[in-house]
């Protein structure tokens, strides 16, 4: 997702979390794919700035090239009608449609769209999904990876990062992901590696040492299912899924998942999740989401 370097140095990516922000270092060396060489993971109820810029410290290097990958929480993902208007109406139309499924005045956000493949008729794209993201969250963001010494160069979601994975993974002309946090399941659906769907399922709160209670998480499991099944309807067998688990205590989580999802997920371990903060797959996507930090230069 960064651009290629001509000589070798650090570059870095950072996930917001409710409760963890996890910042990941990869090492690039000249036409080379970066490979991760540290994973950190910030408590974010502690001194999160303090944290970040000993994290930094330990990079010795100023000024690190990063990815800012926006939390589940951060934005609105909106499936609207794609129009035929020129492009410089673009905008107003786009506002026009998402105006009464935000809740913050249009000339609040930074708003970004790309295309919803049709599986049905490839040929015919007649849907747009839309980034709605809070500037002010953008702001506080972009400031603080600035005060502690990180140069941000790209913005992206947690949707498109999957997406790059499976690319990479995916052999079926349909799959799901899902991606496993300590505090909700976040679903996707691709069509040809392509984007058709996300969704997002709370989880109960349950302290890190507490036993899984399966009454709790029931409703979770049953949505999860619905999801797939309904998949599975529209297409039929020719489904694979995936899940991707970030959370520390998932020694505990799997055999639950493969025993109670209809569908058993093939799992993916973290490391290879986060390499695609850093892969050229990404950018070479048709629907990656633009950079915005540009619109904050003077931040």
């Amino acid at each position: 997702m960064l651009k290629r370097r001509n000589r070798e140095q650090r570059i870095c990516s950072i996930h917001f979390d409710t409760e963890i922000l996890c910042a990941v270092t990869a090492l690039q060396k000249p036409g080379a794919v970066p490979e991760i060489s540290q994973i950190t993971q910030l408590k974010r109820d502690e001194d999160l700035e303090q944290q970040l810029r000993e994290f930094v410290k330990q990079q010795r290097q100023l000024n690190i090239p990063t990815l800012l990958v926006l939390h589940h929480q951060d934005y609105d993902l909106l499936r609207v009608k794609k129009l035929t208007v020129p492009k410089k109406e673009l905008k107003n139309a786009i506002a026009w449609q998402i105006q009464q499924r935000v809740s913050l005045p249009i000339d609040q956000l930074i708003i970004n769209t790309f295309e919803e493949p049709n599986p049905k008729h490839p040929e015919l794209v007649e849907h747009w999904f839309t980034v709605a993201t809070p500037k002010n969250i953008l702001v506080d963001k972009i400031k603080l990876l600035k005060r502690c010494g990180l140069k941000l160069e790209r913005i992206t979601i947690a949707e498109l990062t999957l997406l790059s994975l499976i690319a990479e993974i995916n052999t079926a002309e349909y799959a799901g992901c899902i991606l496993l946090s300590q505090h909700m399941n976040h679903f996707i659906s691709t069509y040809k590696n392509q984007l058709t769907g996300s969704h997002t399922i709370p989880l109960p709160k349950m302290t890190d040492d507490q036993a899984i209670d399966l009454a709790l998480l029931q409703p979770v499991l049953d949505e999860l299912n619905r999801l797939v099944s309904y998949q599975q309807q529209e297409v039929g067998e020719n489904f694979k899924l995936y899940c991707v688990p970030t959370m520390e205590n998932f020694e505990a989580w799997q055999p639950l998942l493969e025993k109670h999802l209809d569908l058993p997920p093939q799992f993916i371990s973290l490391k290879p999740f986060l390499r695609h903060d850093f892969s050229e797959d990404t950018l070479a996507l048709p629907h990656t989401f633009t950079a915005i930090s540009g619109a904050f230069t003077d931040v």
